[in-house]
């Protein structure tokens, strides 16, 4: 178990998702990504001086060590935890902001229209569909209400199969509203980024500190 920084560099993930400004919270991910580093740094290097200190008994060295790495830990989890609930909250928004961009046009104009062309994806095979749809991706200033028709609705009369309704829902949001779609996707991403750190700081201090022991010391003194 190492803390020095090429080890850390191969072992955190790094963090990708780059913050645009406004975007406070998934700053606070990228802060509590870079805290959670720091943290088994701080760990690891009272780990070594703990144990090493042969002034001390072992029951000592153990039960300093746990005592030290549970306030760090309870310290990250308290910063991850309230950064992971604001992007959280922050993406269910953004998420649904996207997902009411997939309503059937307001203006009664537009509505007949994606009707039409709604009625026309349909009665085509699924095939000449995805053709269809593929080709409006393809074709620079094509006419997205063709893509918006065809992955409009819930899944139960959705006109694609699942994934390729996912992946023509996401080329639509990015092309008609890429702010609300590229917070989501930082979000989104920092939040993987962030809740892998939290679990490999966890993973690595509990291979490294016996906190059983330490608990049964403290126990055996009371």
């Amino acid at each position: 178990m190492r803390s020095d920084p090429q080890y850390l560099a191969h072992v955190w993930p790094s963090v990708s998702a780059v913050a645009v400004d406004g975007e406070h919270h998934v700053s606070q991910l990228h802060s509590a990504q870079e805290r959670a580093r720091k943290a088994w740094g701080d760990i690891h290097s009272n780990h070594g001086r703990r144990m090493a200190d042969q002034t001390k008994t072992e029951a000592a060295r153990v039960v300093e060590s746990a005592k030290f790495a549970r306030n760090i830990l309870e310290s990250q989890r308290n910063t991850y935890n309230e950064a992971r609930e604001n992007a959280e909250n922050t993406l269910r928004v953004t998420q649904a902001q996207l997902l009411r961009k997939l309503n059937p046009p307001s203006d009664p104009g537009e509505a007949a229209l994606f009707a039409e062309i709604r009625a026309h994806l349909r009665g085509m095979t699924l095939a000449e569909r995805i053709k269809a749809v593929q080709e409006v991706v393809n074709t620079p200033g094509s006419d997205l209400r063709i893509l918006h028709a065809a992955v409009a609705g819930p899944a139960l009369v959705s006109l694609l199969p699942p994934d390729l309704a996912s992946r023509y829902t996401d080329i639509y949001h990015a092309s008609t509203s890429p702010n609300e779609f590229g917070r989501a996707v930082r979000l989104s991403t920092s939040l993987e980024e962030a809740a892998t750190g939290f679990q490999r700081l966890e993973e690595h201090v509990a291979a490294m500190v016996d906190f059983q022991q330490a608990k049964a010391y403290e126990q055996a003194a009371a």
